[in-house]
């Protein structure tokens, strides 16, 4: 007999993956250049989605949305970017990245959870800088190092029998060439581009 462990396991299901916002992210391009361009990737049971790109904020809002399947105990895991792509010399740079495993036993189903998770690069938290008040004793910056952080909601229902294989979404195709020299990154090679 199957138990309903395994037969969540057996199951897929719709999420619907909203990418809200990040805060406090480093300056990628350099003192000169402002801040970062970001955007986010989404990836959920080898399929990866693409927000658009905001430029020279540390602070970007999204509220884009995704409609992926995944079954019971698979990881989302949200990356965010500093888009280079108007520079011929420089593929687009890691700010960092947060994950969460979507459980039924840890997620219910037909409601929507809101995360604000901190990222991290290389294993270790991404550190921004906020401008803050100066301290009066010592002139410091207080507060000047926050962590940086990706605010995203999940939320999903409508379970698929196994062997109904996850409805196929189309691909987006990127429209922009790659400079001669200039290798792909893995957000555009999962977009065809």
């Amino acid at each position: 007999m199957t138990g309903q462990g395994d037969l969540a396991k057996q199951l897929w299901l719709q999420a619907h993956v909203k990418v809200l916002s990040a805060e406090n992210l480093p300056n990628h391009d350099g003192e000169k250049a402002g801040h970062t361009d970001p955007f986010v990737t989404v990836a959920l049971s080898g399929l990866t989605r693409r927000t658009k790109t905001k430029y020279n904020t540390g602070t970007p809002e999204w509220g884009e949305q995704f409609e992926m399947y995944f079954q019971d105990g698979d990881t989302l895991e949200v990356t965010v970017m500093d888009d280079d792509s108007g520079e011929v010399t420089s593929e687009d740079d890691l700010v960092g990245t947060a994950s969460v495993r979507l459980s039924s036993a840890d997620i219910s189903p037909d409601k929507t959870h809101s995360f604000k998770l901190p990222l991290k690069a290389r294993g270790a938290p991404v550190v921004g800088v906020r401008k803050g008040d100066r301290n009066d004793v010592d002139g410091s910056l207080e507060g000047a190092d926050v962590i940086s952080t990706v605010s995203f909601q999940v939320s999903w229902g409508t379970p698929r029998k196994e062997g109904a294989a996850a409805p196929k979404t189309p691909r987006k195709k990127s429209s922009k060439k790659s400079a001669p020299g200039k290798s792909k990154t893995a957000a555009a090679a999962a977009y065809g581009g």
